[in-house]
């Protein structure tokens, strides 16, 4: 363990993000030092910052998953549209989310994302959300279960947000301001 270590402390790597990646991920510094290496290699090949805690999640991932394995997804990616480097992009943002929930990437944007997405920006710029979700948690679950929790719930409140997700009105069309993230 030492010696990989001292591979992330050659990197720079701060040791704030040595401790996460040794009480969180230990599995990773655990592995054969030939395998370790390589990882580490993979993900500065793929653009990640060794300075950066996402240096870190990406060799989580990176180390969890074979050869194999993120070539089928990049491929997958692929065939949905995607480049290359929109493919490196997305998982140097958020490479543990889109390991983890690769289906959102399969939803529509105009039938569910925006929809979706619009009624619980509306939702949270007046205030009325008090939890947090996750993306994937609002876009995988079934219409009716989303419809009836944040339309409806919500329907006295803000009168027109059923039109909103159906797109009958759009955010720009509302009264009220977004801040701006």
């Amino acid at each position: 363990m030492l010696l990989k270590i001292s591979v992330l402390r050659a990197l720079e790597v701060p040791q704030s993000s040595i401790s996460v990646l040794v009480s969180c991920h230990p599995c990773v510094v655990c592995q054969k030092p030939e395998n370790f290496n390589k990882d580490v290699e993979e993900v500065i090949s793929l653009g990640f910052n060794p300075t950066t805690l996402a240096f870190v999640n990406g060799l989580q991932v990176i180390s969890k998953m074979t050869k194999s394995t993120w070539e089928h997804k990049k491929e997958v990616y692929r065939r949905w549209g995607w480049t290359e480097d929109e493919i490196l992009l997305a998982f140097r943002k958020k490479p543990t989310y889109l390991a983890r929930v690769p289906g959102v990437l399969t939803l529509s944007l105009e039938q569910r994302i925006i929809p979706r997405c619009s009624v619980i920006r509306v939702l949270m710029a007046k205030g009325l959300l008090k939890k947090k979700f996750t993306l994937s948690s609002l876009l995988i679950t079934i219409d009716s279960y989303f419809i009836s929790r944040f339309v409806i719930n919500y329907q006295e409140t803000v009168p027109r947000l059923l039109d909103i997700f159906q797109g009958k009105l759009s955010l720009q069309e509302l009264d009220f301001q977004f801040e701006e993230k």
